[in-house]
């Protein structure tokens, strides 16, 4: 099959499946605005449905999308395939208003919302970032970027009376944690590494690390006394949040920069929404 029967086949199915499935697949067009939104001031329109224009710009959507070209770079042939499509999506949105189905038919609502706030996101993601705009997030979410505290803590646990007693009287003695291990034979209850705190409050319990993590002092044992027992520890190293170069993480920068962007673009469109809009919420009986 030559490359253009393969795009005339693709155009072809495209509009088959188009028509098989209906409208559910139409509202997924390039807008759901609708036509008296999106449409009625679109200069030069490629057609005319019932007099509501098809705009130059939702053709060379769909030629994109289907054939990676322009509308203006496709022959007669593929324009006038494109267009069928375009006029098919039309006529049936265009029913689908006649027949109130936007507002009856829950999953065409949904449809239609999914391709509302693809749209809003992509005329944010339509304006990319100056290099400076993206530094001034870097360093005005730095906390977002830097690598979290790490702390090493040796940390054990005596439980019976007797061997409370003898821990005491060695932490008194000036003993360390890895004194008081040997001698009372203690298994340590962490790694003795470099943990994030998040892996201190997940083995230790919220309350435990908190309190163990009040300490600042590195290299002091310290013993916290709880129902469970004893908790004996030393914090051996701190290693502070570190904010890493933005050459270093630009692509990671660039995607929360995006991410974020692409949430309040969507919560300002809702907000001018909900300004502009008339709504009366009902008394909850």
């Amino acid at each position: 099959m030559l490359p253009s029967d393969l795009q005339h086949h693709a155009l072809s199915a495209c509009r088959g499946t188009l028509a098989s499935l209906g409208l559910a697949l139409a509202l997924l067009g390039p807008s759901v605005a609708g036509p008296q939104e999106s449409q009625k001031n679109s200069p030069n329109p490629v057609a005319l449905v019932n007099q509501q224009p098809i705009a130059v710009k939702e053709a060379d959507i769909l030629s994109q999308q289907l054939l990676k070209l322009r509308f203006d770079q496709l022959n007669s042939e593929q324009q006038q395939s494109v267009m069928q499509i375009l006029i098919d999506q039309e006529l049936l949105l265009q029913r689908a208003e006649k027949l109130d189905l936007l507002s009856t038919d829950p999953g065409l609502r949904k449809a239609a919302v999914a391709a509302a706030i693809d749209q809003v996101v992509t005329d944010f993601l339509a304006q990319p970032p100056t290099e400076t705009l993206l530094q001034q997030f870097y360093l005005n979410q730095s906390s977002v970027f830097e690598t979290p505290e790490r702390v090493a803590v040796d940390a054990l646990l005596v439980k019976s009376p007797a061997g409370i007693k003898d821990a005491k009287t060695l932490l008194a003695s000036g003993s360390n944690t890895t004194q008081i291990a040997e001698r009372l034979d203690l298994d340590y209850l962490l790694p003795r590494s470099l943990l994030p705190i998040h892996m201190l409050h997940r083995q230790l319990g919220t309350s435990l690390a908190s309190a163990l993590l009040e300490f600042k002092q590195v290299g002091q044992t310290q013993a916290i006394n709880l129902d469970q027992g004893l908790y004996i520890f030393q914090i051996s190293q701190r290693q502070a949040p570190v904010l890493p170069r933005y050459e270093a993480i630009r692509n990671s920068v660039l995607l929360e920069y995006k991410r974020r962007g692409r949430d309040q673009a969507l919560n300002s469109k809702l907000d001018q929404l909900w300004h502009s809009a008339q709504i009366i919420v009902a008394e909850v009986q």
